[in-house]
């Protein structure tokens, strides 16, 4: 049985009862498999990488960023409402982010482990 009180429910994949499995001589047999649980919360990447990256330590900006300097050093997570630019040497330390896009030109990127994430737009990396 599957219930919702969602107005317009959406699932991908099967949804398979018990009852709806059946072997080769089309007799019923024993729920052997894992079945898809429409119960379960999905998994949403973007408050997962929010939660970790950019939460303490966490330079956030609500509206577009744009910073160019010789050398630009980023030790802080940075995250941006709107889109976020770095233009010149940059060494990346921690995670930079933005919903709209995220560009890093002009020279060097030299990153630590980090994380570029942009959770609506493009990520561009180039260097002039």
């Amino acid at each position: 049985m599957f219930s919702t009180t969602a107005q317009y429910p959406n699932i991908n994949g099967t949804v398979t009862d018990h009852d709806d499995i059946e072997d080769e001589n089309n007799t019923e047999v024993e729920e052997t498999e894992d079945v898809f649980d429409v119960s379960e919360d999905m998994i949403l990447i973007h408050t997962k990488l929010a939660d970790k990256y950019f939460t303490e330590n966490c330079d956030t900006y609500n509206e577009d960023y744009t910073y160019s300097d010789m050398n630009i050093n980023i030790k802080n997570s940075v995250y941006v409402t709107g889109r976020l630019s770095l233009d010149g040497n940059i060494s990346l330390s921690n995670a930079v982010g933005a919903v709209s896009d995220v560009d890093l030109s002009g020279g060097n990127l030299n990153g630590n482990n980090t994380v570029i994430y942009s959770k609506f737009g493009d990520i561009d990396i180039s260097n002039s």
